[in-house]
């Protein structure tokens, strides 16, 4: 995956959330620019930016995504292969290295623990 994302090939999330007020589906998007080596983190209306890719990575487990995580009770994040390049769709169904997938992660809070 990080091999992709640095050959500037975007990839594309699907967060599923399920909280006290049902669930969410929401879409992340990770990108490079390789003209400018930057990374971009797209989710909802907002945009951020990173010099290194580990900063990208950090984002996606902060708040950027989840402000307030307290009502969520699981999620599970996957790649969707359909929205990879043309060229790479078929293969990537094929190769198991492609199918990136959470599975569900029950979310403790620090009321609950």
């Amino acid at each position: 995956m990080t091999e992709a994302l640095d050959s500037s090939i975007a990839l594309h999330f699907q967060i599923i959330l399920d909280s006290d007020k049902g669930r969410a589906v929401q879409h992340v998007t990770l990108s490079r620019d390789a003209l400018l080596g930057r990374y971009t983190l797209t989710h909802a209306e907002r945009t951020a930016q990173f010099r290194l890719r580990a900063e990208l990575f950090d984002a996606l487990g902060n708040t950027l995504l989840f402000p307030d995580a307290r009502g969520i009770k699981r999620l599970r994040i996957q790649l969707l292969l359909s929205e990879l390049p043309a060229p790479l769709r078929l293969p990537a169904f094929f190769d198991p290295d492609w199918h990136i997938d959470s599975g569900w992660c029950v979310m403790q809070h620090e009321s609950d623990a």
